[in-house]
């Protein structure tokens, strides 16, 4: 593994503790999520640091070698990409539909007054929706420049 990953795993870490020490000492309404931020960090700082000096030993570099070569078959393999592209456009389209069945929804309940006031929750959704078309658009504008 390279440097790099133990160097942003030690961020990890040391962004964790000072995430918890700041929810220890800080009065505030974000203490529980300040202090479940920082221990997931802390968590993934802790593991990718074990990762690292897991596959560092020269016991496991061989093992990891062969891993990192079929990772670079699979990125580079012709069916694979076509699959993954696939996946993503399946995954945009789902995601699009949840979006606008999401709106649909709130503003059913909106309308029926189950929930107070939905128009931040519907003003948002649909930022979100025209966001991910457009988005959508502008790469897809410049893969079709790239390639």
């Amino acid at each position: 593994m390279k440097k790099s990953n133990l160097l942003t795993s030690v961020c990890f870490l040391f962004t964790g503790a000072i995430l918890m020490v700041i929810s220890f000492y800080f009065e505030s309404k974000l203490d529980n999520l300040l202090f479940s931020l920082g221990f997931t960090y802390l968590i993934i700082g802790l593991f990718s640091i074990a990762k690292y000096c897991y596959w560092r030993t020269p016991t496991n570099n061989a093992r990891y070698q062969e891993r990192l070569e079929e990772a670079h078959i699979n990125a580079i393999d012709e069916r694979k990409e076509m699959l993954r592209n696939k996946a993503g456009r399946q995954a945009y389209i789902i995601g699009m539909a949840t979006a606008c069945l999401s709106a649909f929804i709130f503003a059913v309940l909106d309308q029926l007054e189950i929930i107070a006031d939905a128009t931040p929750i519907l003003i948002y959704l649909g930022g979100f929706i025209v966001f991910e078309y457009l988005i959508g658009i502008v790469i897809y504008r410049r893969l079709c420049e790239k390639y």
